[in-house]
């Protein structure tokens, strides 16, 4: 009974963000029209976000430790240097893709066409996820 009545419930929220979105005047929000938050509230906002993520933890739990000798007098430090490495390079990485995610923004809102595209694909891409649940059969 409680899969049924999660999985009637995702379908509604499916098809409600799919019906917002096709009936939505942009995808990305009006130009012009964006909140403006200090560059510590944005830093603090993505460092908070990193740190409740699961995700890099799990990783890094089931990655470094095949790459680290056991053998050596201290494994702990192999393991920080090889978090510290990664830290540096994913911010590297990170701080390129903000770079120009900030200019892509920019054209992909002036352009009201290429607003429709999304605004249709992001619609239609939750309506056949909704579709796709609706059909899903209790595990």
């Amino acid at each position: 009974m409680a899969f049924y009545a999660l999985k009637v419930l995702g379908v509604a929220y499916l098809v409600y963000l799919a019906m917002r979105s096709f009936r939505s005047a942009s995808a990305l929000g009006a130009p012009g029209k964006s909140t403006t938050r200090s560059l510590r509230q944005i830093y603090r906002n993505g460092a908070l976000v990193s740190l409740t993520n699961p995700k890099i933890s799990l990783l890094m739990l089931a990655l470094l430790p095949q790459f680290i000798n056991p053998a050596a007098a201290h494994p702990e430090t192999q393991i920080a240097l090889m978090g510290t490495m990664h830290a540096i390079i994913a911010g590297m990485v990170h701080t390129l893709v903000v770079g120009f995610s900030g200019e892509i923004s920019r054209r992909l809102k002036s352009s009201g066409g290429m607003q429709r595209v999304m605004r249709w694909a992001a619609g239609t891409l939750f309506l056949s996820f909704g579709v796709r649940l609706a059909f899903t059969q209790r595990p």
